[in-house]
């Protein structure tokens, strides 16, 4: 502890590098700066039955925006090739586009419902 008065007083920085299964001591008198930055995930109180709740909405999120990527890709990868056949041309294919970006926004705004509908549930 002493040590880590002198380093924070006289240094301004301080680094600490932990080895070993039990951090939590270390990390706490490092400061809370520290402990949220090395966290996966930060309860900002004392309600634990938020970590399922935080946990699926993770996994919802990524799963969204799976699909808005395969969604995403397998458009352009179409107009791409209407592109080359001559089949798709430039206002169609930039409409086209345009609105495959709405759908995936809109798909993406499914997330915001997801805390509602999980909230009220419990």
């Amino acid at each position: 502890m002493l040590i880590y008065q002198f380093f924070e007083t006289y240094l301004f920085i301080f680094s600490s590098l932990i080895y070993g299964i039990s951090d939590a001591p270390a990390l706490a008198t490092a400061g809370t700066d520290v402990a949220m930055e090395t966290a996966d995930l930060v309860l900002m109180s004392n309600q634990l039955e938020k970590i399922p709740y935080s946990l699926a909405l993770s996994r919802a999120t990524v799963r969204n925006m799976k699909q808005n990527i395969y969604f995403a890709v397998a458009i352009v990868v179409g107009l791409l090739i209407g592109v080359m056949t001559k089949n798709v041309f430039l206002a169609s294919g930039m409409l086209i586009h345009e609105l495959s970006v709405l759908l995936v926004i809109l798909n993406a705004i499914r997330v915001i419902r997801f805390g509602n509908k999980s909230l009220t549930a419990s």
